[in-house]
């Protein structure tokens, strides 16, 4: 697969896929461990949209996937919603973003802007 680390040949989504939910703990959890005697931490379960936590404390998503998006999945209207939603707060700080979360009209946006 185009951009997949020859450690994933032969294991899931080869040669097709090569997505970093599931690259990095294969990475964390097989590669690292046996060839550099690293142990690498990694938190909240692997998968895009699966919520971790680090000292009972929330931690943002790390990725998110447009077949979890709230304007209609992978529809491409869905899909420019929600980029449009997430170019609206590229730049806000952290007051402003939790403003923005708190007055949008999508109970989506508001219930998971943290």
């Amino acid at each position: 697969a185009v951009g997949c680390p020859l450690f994933m040949k032969g294991k899931s989504e080869w040669p097709g896929s090569c997505s970093q939910d599931i690259i990095y703990p294969a990475l964390a959890w097989d590669v690292l461990p046996k060839l550099a005697k690293k142990k690498v931490m990694t938190l909240g379960d692997p998968g895009c949209g699966h919520p971790a936590k680090f000292r009972n404390k929330e931690l943002p998503l790390g990725c998110w996937e447009m077949q979890q998006n709230p304007w209609g999945g992978e529809s491409l209207q869905g899909e420019l919603s929600a980029i449009r939603v997430l170019a609206d707060m590229e730049h806000l700080d952290k007051a402003a973003g939790e403003a923005y979360c708190a007055a949008h009209s999508n109970d989506a946006v508001v219930k998971n802007c943290k």
